[in-house]
């Protein structure tokens, strides 16, 4: 199971890429990979911005960014 799965359907719902999210942060499209496969840690100032970028709810980052990216038991 690919990591950070909720996150990674919405991103594809809404025709945003990686690269998008990269943009928006202002980071290298590598950045956003590292964290997207678990190599680097996501911090929550980063979580809510991209939270921000997708329009969704703050309250449910956690749906997004689950812990070890990996949602349920």
């Amino acid at each position: 199971m690919p990591l950070y799965r909720k996150l990674r359907g919405t991103l594809a719902e809404r025709g945003k890429h990686l690269y998008d999210v990269a943009n928006y942060l202002d980071y290298k499209p590598m950045s956003i990979s590292l964290r997207m496969t678990g190599k680097t840690s996501w911090r929550m100032d980063e979580a809510y911005r991209v939270m921000d970028f997708l329009n969704l709810p703050r309250e449910r980052v956690f749906d997004y960014f689950p812990p070890n990216g990996r949602a349920g038991p």
